[in-house]
């Protein structure tokens, strides 16, 4: 009886908002969470009010950015649109040809889902992007209740330059959608790491969304393994801290909520489309690209020694003509070869394919392509046994071979890259000298399929909107601006970020503890360095614009500075804690009372 009147006490002065414990248990830090005078005094309603303030406004100023409409790019913006059209017609993603399977599918089921809701797709885009931040900044609610610092960091991740960067958000491109999908991943990661470390459970909801981001995420784009590393960080240390004794929760259904729903969620996704492409054109897989047999016949061109090398050029016609003589299967692409000199790295997959699809296997079927592109390889890989051809090896599969000058250039160029990536220098949100390519026909389908207003063609006399008139270019200055401040502000917090990160781990060795907030620090770090390299020996090798991919990095330097700050005040314990929200059991506090300090009472 003694016992339940104190905790009834307890329980009555936690709910008053003074100060109370959360459990010292190992590898965990004493968390004294104190009241904010400030947040309390404002109204719950401030910081939603707030968000649609920024949120309207921004839009507001988006509409000075008219998207782009690009005809004939049939890898790319017309791949794109194309595909849109077929799934908006029931076809999935169309008739079945070199093209059909070359990237994910995600994307065009982007552009299709934006013409049923009936929005803009730049302001669809924009709101995608914003429910990433709202994620990361839900994520930190746990340990921070102020709500204006949240509001801080929600605009500091809203408003990075790269979502009003006009060469990036003009086009009907992937790059568009990428960073909202790599951001939203981690910010649901951190909101199981957040809740994990202050109520002592994993929620099944975050790990939904993780599932659902992620799956979106990898099959948005083909280079989403840089993320894949981090993401086992977060997942493997997490699954020890649930592990560690101390833990106050179930541990089984921790583990459960952990696994099973992104578990679940990336494997039906990836079931789904197999299912589809499988149905549609005789193919048991998501992507052509990444197929062994693709992969394995790229390859084999890839390995033959050229007679003269040139940098981000493959395919010369001496080389060409040295693969046809040894190979019967690649002799039937000759026809399409015939009159072309070299092909630039980046598009020689792309001539080989089209070359294949001349050849008409793409006619009859998945199972026939599959199939002259394994003999084809294996007809390679013979003569380079055999001595009839000149090999060599690869250090990256469907990569030139590496060179000498390669590793001479790469530490520059990785640096370069990863300033890039931390400074985003080239920004500017302006339409000067940008217009959209191809017929009005094509431009006005486009505008129909994403409710947008396009950028005039180049000498089309301006009919719908003046892009230039006072009020839309004060609008572009005032993205400017923003961008501007937001370039000088976000290094400085990323370095400063850096700095926290390594103290706090120098302090965290010191006092021999396990801290899962340090770890996801790591974690970013660790994702920024990947693409970075990634991005580094496309440079080197391939081809010198990489512009595109790096895009998916410049929120996590952002993401950093907000998980930082919430690791430093976690581990001072300079923040409110808000209670855990209802489990269902009828109580949501467990209180253990002891006359020693060090016994500190747990909620």
């Amino acid at each position: 009886v003694q016992h339940w009147k104190t905790v009834c006490v307890l329980r009555s002065v936690a709910r008053m908002r003074t100060t109370h414990f959360l459990p010292a248990f190992p590898g965990r830090p004493d968390l004294e969470t104190m009241s904010s005078p400030r947040s309390a005094s404002i109204s719950p309603c401030w910081l939603p009010v707030g968000i649609i303030i920024l949120v309207v406004f921004k839009n507001w100023l988006l509409e000075a950015q008219p998207i782009i409409a690009t005809m004939g790019w049939p890898y790319d913006h017309t791949h794109f649109i194309n595909q849109a059209t077929y799934i908006l017609s029931g076809q999935w993603l169309g008739e079945f040809s070199f093209t059909t399977l070359i990237k994910g599918p995600v994307y065009p089921l982007w552009i299709a889902f934006n013409h049923v809701i009936g929005l803009d797709i730049i302001h669809t885009t924009d709101l995608l992007y914003m429910a990433a931040c709202l994620t990361v900044m839900l994520a930190a609610r746990p340990v921070i209740s102020n709500r204006f610092v949240l509001l801080l960091i929600f605009a500091l991740l809203y408003l990075s330059p790269h979502t009003y960067n006009y060469q990036s958000v003009a086009n009907t491109m992937r790059m568009t959608i990428y960073p909202a999908f790599a951001l939203m991943s981690l910010g649901a990661l951190f909101g199981m790491v957040t809740r994990l470390l202050v109520w002592q459970r994993i929620e099944w909801k975050w790990m939904t969304l993780f599932g659902v981001a992620f799956s979106m995420f990898w099959y948005t784009r083909e280079e989403g393994i840089f993320l894949v590393p981090s993401v086992l960080l977060v997942l493997v240390t997490a699954l020890i801290y649930v592990w560690l004794p101390g833990f106050d929760g179930a541990r089984l259904r921790a583990t459960a909520a952990l696994a099973i729903p992104p578990l679940f969620i990336i494997g039906s996704v990836t079931g789904l489309f197999i299912y589809l492409n499988e149905t549609h054109y005789g193919a048991p897989y998501v992507i052509e690209t990444k197929t062994d047999n693709h992969m394995r016949a790229q390859n084999a061109f890839l390995s033959v020694k050229p007679d003269k090398w040139k940098r981000y050029h493959e395919l010369e016609p001496a080389h060409r003509e040295r693969i046809f003589a040894a190979s019967s299967k690649a002799a039937e692409l000759g026809p399409s070869f015939s009159g072309h000199g070299y092909f630039e790295a980046a598009m020689s997959s792309w001539a080989i394919r089209e070359a294949v699809n001349n050849a008409g296997y793409y006619d009859k079927g998945a199972a026939a392509v599959d199939a002259f592109y394994d003999e084809m390889a294996s007809q390679v890989e013979a003569a380079c046994e055999n001595g009839r051809l000149e090999c060599q090896d690869l250090l990256f599969p469907g990569m030139p071979a590496w060179r000498p000058v390669f590793t001479q250039d790469f530490p520059g160029q990785f640096v370069k890259e990863l300033k890039e990536v931390i400074r985003f220098k080239v920004f500017t949100p302006y339409i000067d000298n940008v217009y959209s390519f191809g017929d009005r026909n094509y431009r006005h389908y486009h505008d129909i399929l994403t409710h947008s207003r396009s950028r005039l063609i180049k000498g089309e006399v301006a009919s719908e909107v003046n892009f230039h008139s006072g009020l839309q270019a004060f609008k572009l200055d005032v993205l400017a601006v923003i961008g501007k401040v937001h370039q000088k502000l976000r290094p400085v917090l990323f370095y400063m970020a850096l700095l926290v990160l390594l103290w706090l781990t120098a302090r965290a060795i010191a006092e021999k503890r396990f801290d899962l907030t340090i770890v996801f620090g790591y974690a970013i770090i660790g994702a920024l360095i990947s693409l970075t390299l990634i991005l580094t020996i496309i440079s080197v090798a391939v081809y010198q614009d990489s512009f595109r991919a790096s895009h998916a990095a410049i929120p996590l330097t952002s993401m950093l500075t907000v998980v930082m700050l919430i690791a430093y005040q976690y581990r001072s314990g300079l923040l409110n804690q808000p209670d855990a929200p209802d489990n269902g059991s009828g109580s949501n506090d467990t209180h253990g009372v002891s006359n020693g300090e060090d016994d500190r009472h747990q909620h």
